[in-house]
């Protein structure tokens, strides 16, 4: 008993000296059905080094290219794959491009960009001619830390900079604290918050907390 005694006092503590209280409330009322999550609009801004001034720390050759239905065999190797070609399907389906890098026949970082909707699962708004929307990120974890998902950003960037596209979102929940921090240091500009709220099923609510910075929406 007393070793579960302190056993519980130690994940109370780093539970708390996390900041991650609330979120393992919401956890908790989730599994009642209360389903809360607070998220950020982000802008991202071009206050930080360019695809030039940044390179993936690999020693195997890589390649920068974009994804379609014409190369999708190199999807292999990721966890949950059907789940994986089936979200890809549907992001190609409504119109979203896909850059990844791409080394020894496989991908190891991709992210997306969508120039028509800024379509989050809790938010969804039409872009103008000079936006686009900036999403799902991701970096095999063998090669965390090797400036890959900077590079991938900056790839994205510059290309979406090359169309016109100078007002670029991206949105992050509140509680995903490595992804918080890494729109801190690539300087993005906090512009909405929001709590998105579903209550059984049955009532569903996404809310406007805070306006942050002017912008559209």
């Amino acid at each position: 008993m007393k070793d579960i005694h302190g056993t519980l006092i130690k994940r109370f503590h780093h539970v708390w000296s996390h900041g991650l209280v609330m979120a393992t409330i919401f956890r908790w009322l989730s599994r009642l059905g209360i389903t809360i999550v607070p998220y950020y609009l982000f802008l991202e801004t071009d206050n930080h080094s360019n695809a030039q001034n940044i390179r993936p720390m690999l020693d195997q050759p890589y390649k920068i290219m974009f994804l379609n239905r014409n190369n999708s065999h190199l999807i292999k190797g990721f966890k949950n794959l059907s789940q994986v070609e089936s979200e890809f399907s549907r992001l190609w389906d409504t119109g979203c491009s896909c850059v990844c890098l791409a080394s020894e026949g496989s991908i190891l970082a991709y992210g997306w960009y969508d120039l028509v909707t800024c379509n989050y699962k809790y938010l969804s708004f039409k872009l103008n001619n000079n936006e686009a929307y900036s999403f799902n990120y991701y970096t095999a974890r063998h090669i965390r830390g090797k400036n890959i998902a900077a590079y991938i950003r900056c790839i994205i960037a510059d290309h979406l900079r090359s169309l016109g596209r100078n007002m670029r979102y991206s949105i992050t929940e509140q509680f995903n604290t490595p992804a918080i921090k890494f729109a801190a240091k690539r300087n993005a500009q906090l512009m909405r918050y929001y709590v998105y709220m579903n209550l059984f099923n049955r009532i569903r609510k996404n809310i406007l907390i805070r306006i942050l910075q002017e912008c559209q929406p």
